[in-house]
């Protein structure tokens, strides 16, 4: 338990630094609070109370998107909300969910991609069967030169335009996905990495959400590796 206790254990005094930028500082009441909900969360994850867990970290999700602005270590902050969320849903028998939010963990903190989540109980070990799936998923993928009927998107989910943010024009994000043999897509990667961390995050969120027809190829539905451009606007 003591790796991941130094590895993604938060603290109020970290979450103050992390989040106190020159445009604006959140080191008071909510910042502290922040925190402590975080270290809640993580008692909550180690007793094994997942089901409370989610609904605490889904919360405090919610509230942190809605205020945080960009700055220094933010990536490192929403990557220990996504790291979290990821073993509590993985707890609760939510492994797609479970493997996509450790997937946006490591779009914002590559070292957890060495995490050894054996240590971590049920829920962890339920997340490493989960990522495992995913990445043969990936290594079954084909590529779009191979195909004869593309994926070709049957829902989508359009990402929603936090108020913390100030930007005046769409913003374009690119993404590289495993669309499955079931239209679901897994692995995401950002390749273009200049976006701002809220904005990619809450885009990575909505797109777990979309639906696809899946590609095929001469022998039918194949796994495929798919780049995909998301517009990130205010409604």
């Amino acid at each position: 338990m003591e790796e991941y206790r130094r590895l993604i254990k938060p603290t109020a005094g970290f979450l103050a630094v992390v989040l106190c930028f020159p445009a604006f500082c959140w080191a008071g009441a909510r910042t502290a609070r922040w925190g402590e909900t975080l270290t809640e969360i993580e008692a909550l994850i180690l007793d094994r109370q997942y089901e409370q867990a989610v609904l605490k970290v889904a919360d405090l999700e919610e509230d942190m998107l809605g205020h945080i602005v960009d700055g220094p270590r933010v990536e490192e902050t929403l990557a220990k909300v996504a790291a979290l969320y990821a073993l509590a849903l993985a707890g609760t028998g939510e492994s797609h969910h479970a493997a996509w939010k450790w997937h946006m963990a490591m779009v914002f903190h590559p070292p957890y991609r060495e995490f050894q989540l054996g240590t971590q109980g049920p829920a962890g070990i339920e997340l490493a069967r989960a990522l495992a799936e995913s990445q043969r998923s990936e290594e079954r993928a084909g590529s779009k030169q191979e195909l004869i009927v593309e994926p070709r998107m049957i829902k989508k989910e359009h990402p929603r335009f936090p108020q913390s943010q100030r930007y005046g024009r769409p913003v374009l994000v690119a993404i590289e996905v495993v669309i499955g043999k079931d239209g679901v897509p897994r692995d995401p990667r950002i390749t273009n990495s200049s976006h701002k961390p809220i904005l990619v995050y809450l885009t990575l969120d909505a797109l777990r959400q979309w639906r696809f027809s899946p590609a095929e190829d001469e022998h039918g539905p194949i796994a495929v590796v798919y780049p995909l451009t998301v517009k990130f606007k205010r409604h």
